[in-house]
């Protein structure tokens, strides 16, 4: 492939994947097509405006993984940090201060910078994305964490993380996004590959995740009692659709549950923009034996 058609490629993958997670109906306490989820200041165009300010953005990250990938993972890892706060810029811009896509930006921006340091000849297996991954975050939550307990000002991420010790996005990047590769994305290939629509492969998907993680959103919000009873009502409704077709009217009353309970999955969303991320950016007939 050439460089250009690989840049192309590897941007087009992440806005396609910011899309289709948005667009994705109904998902609980999210913003859909349907409703506003528990949230007041954003609804599904606040996401297409943000989606298009972030248009070039992840081209932009796949050039600094070329550019810097003979230079060292710290290098490539503070080149991309900066050039996020840029890209963060431009959607605030646009959305007129409200954080639509800033932990998406973050997981999708590292993800492209290191399949960008991997470079246009490389194979775009999962594993080959998430050993660079791997790589290209180590210690980024040394890093961001260290000395929050002199800090005056804590963001909703250090907050979670000070009280609790969850580390959410970045966690999940020096991960390799484990919770991706070993939950949601075979999910969702088996569900494509038995014949479901994106749509539904996405839904059963979301709600594996948030069944399955201990979402940062939710805690920031609330406590570990209430996103125990987020993950216990994702898994009550799994259980009703378990080697069936998603059970959507359960799907939907727990939407009406969690906007009632103002429970936001918001970093179970930003996984499942990634699993649809290794979904477009691979050869898809092969994801599931290659990630295993």
């Amino acid at each position: 492939m050439r460089k250009e058609e690989f840049i192309y490629h590897v941007g087009q993958s992440a806005l396609r994947a910011i899309l289709y997670e948005v667009s994705v109906t109904p998902k609980p306490g999210l913003v859909d097509r349907n409703n506003n989820g528990a949230h007041q200041d954003m609804d599904f165009y606040t996401f297409m405006d943000s989606a298009s300010a972030l248009h070039g953005v992840f081209e932009r990250f796949t050039e600094i993984g070329i550019e810097s990938a003979r230079r060292s993972c710290k290098e490539t890892q503070r080149d991309l940090q900066r050039y996020g706060i840029e890209a963060e810029g431009k959607m605030f811009r646009l959305t007129k201060g409200v954080n639509t896509h800033k932990g998406i930006i973050f997981s999708l921006g590292f993800l492209c910078g290191a399949i960008g340091r991997l470079g246009p000849a490389a194979e775009l297996s999962v594993r080959n994305i998430t050993g660079e991954v791997k790589r290209l975050c180590s210690g980024l939550s040394k890093q961001a964490f260290a000395g929050l307990k002199e800090k005056v000002h804590l963001t909703k991420g250090e907050a979670v993380y000070l009280k609790y010790g969850i580390g959410g996005a970045r966690a999940e990047a020096e991960s390799g996004f484990q919770t991706v590769t070993e939950i949601s994305l075979p999910i969702f290939i088996r569900e494509v590959e038995k014949g479901s629509d994106i749509n539904t492969a996405c839904i059963r998907s979301l709600l594996e995740l948030i069944a399955n993680t201990k979402d940062t959103n939710i805690l920031s919000r609330h406590n570990m009692e209430i996103a125990e009873e987020a993950r216990n009502g994702a898994a009550a409704v799994l259980n009703r659709s378990e080697d069936k077709a998603v059970d959507m009217k359960a799907v939907k009353q727990l939407d009406e549950l969690f906007i009632q309970r103002n429970i936001s999955p918001g970093g179970c969303a930003d996984l499942l923009a990634v699993t649809l991320f290794f979904y477009f950016i691979h050869d898809q007939g092969h994801l599931l034996s290659d990630s295993s």
